[in-house]
């Protein structure tokens, strides 16, 4: 079960977080301190700490440990999308410019 919940993790990376609509697409964000999953307009809570893609790392209680090591303690209003960690105004925090 888990090698599907993170192959369905996996597979929504490709895609960025707001479709032209202004729609959230998928990716993992804090809300509400909690990790949640946003999969095809869709969502629900991260139960288990799973690998991304990249090796991305991503822990039920919101650390992130990037491939390069680095660490992140996600916070309310950012999210995971890719190898890159935004807010939701759009500004980038960590990852590819």
């Amino acid at each position: 079960m888990q090698k599907w919940i993170s192959l369905i993790i996996v597979s929504f990376f490709t895609h960025s977080a707001f479709s032209q609509s202004g729609k959230m697409n998928d990716c993992i964000m804090m809300k509400n301190d909690s990790m949640v999953v946003v999969k095809a307009g869709k969502s629900w809570m991260l139960t288990h700490d799973t690998t991304i893609l990249h090796g991305t790392i991503v822990t039920k209680t919101g650390v992130v440990i990037m491939k390069d090591g680095s660490t992140h303690i996600m916070k309310n209003g950012e999210y995971l999308i890719e190898d890159k960690i935004k807010n939701f105004s759009e500004k980038e925090l960590i990852g590819k410019k």
